[in-house]
């Protein structure tokens, strides 16, 4: 993250690409070819609290669900469960689908179990997404997991909510743009 004097404007890496941030204009923008997200207002919330409270803070390297996050048990429940369902349906027979709207929006395809991948989606930022396969046994799942310092830059656990609504929109977009082929 950097501020650019010059432009009067904050420089957020965001997945593959950046979020410009102009304080005295109050506008916010989405480069590349995310930019139909600059009017998204749970990214802007997120964005915005990202500046103001993202604090220097190492990873810890320990991957956690929403639930283990402090107060997930209750959260992370009703209306604010985690908007899994539409990455299982859109990928689970499609794992090259999957594979392809991921690395173009950054991801990095890991070792977790099933399909995984990581995703830096903000600088302090690390997601790993994990769908597990429809089989003869079991139905299809996925599942998502954070550092567990993510509630040290995103204030509450309303704003971790927000960043995965917008991360599921934009996988979901991504996937809408790759050729039939996949």
């Amino acid at each position: 993250m950097e501020y650019d004097l010059e432009e009067s404007v904050y420089v957020v890496p965001f997945l593959n690409t950046a979020v410009l941030c102009y304080p005295e204009t109050e506008e916010i923008e989405v480069l590349g070819g995310l930019g139909d997200f600059s009017k998204d207002f749970q990214l802007n919330l997120v964005i915005l609290h990202y500046l103001l409270y993202a604090r220097d803070k190492p990873l810890a390297n320990k991957w956690v669900g929403e639930k283990d996050l402090p107060g997930g048990g209750l959260f992370f429940t009703a209306s604010h469960t985690l908007p899994m369902e539409p990455l299982t349906r859109g990928f689970d027979a499609r794992p090259g689908l999957l594979d392809a709207a991921a690395r173009s929006i950054g991801g990095e395809k890991v070792n977790m179990g099933g399909l995984s991948y990581r995703f830096r989606i903000l600088p302090r930022i690390p997601i790993l997404i994990i769908l597990w396969m429809r089989d003869e046994e079991f139905e299809p799942s996925s599942h998502v997991l954070f550092d567990e310092t993510i509630i040290a830059h995103l204030s509450s656990l309303d704003l971790v909510y927000a960043l995965v609504n917008v991360f599921v929109d934009v996988l979901l977009d991504s996937a809408a743009s790759v050729p039939e082929s996949n």
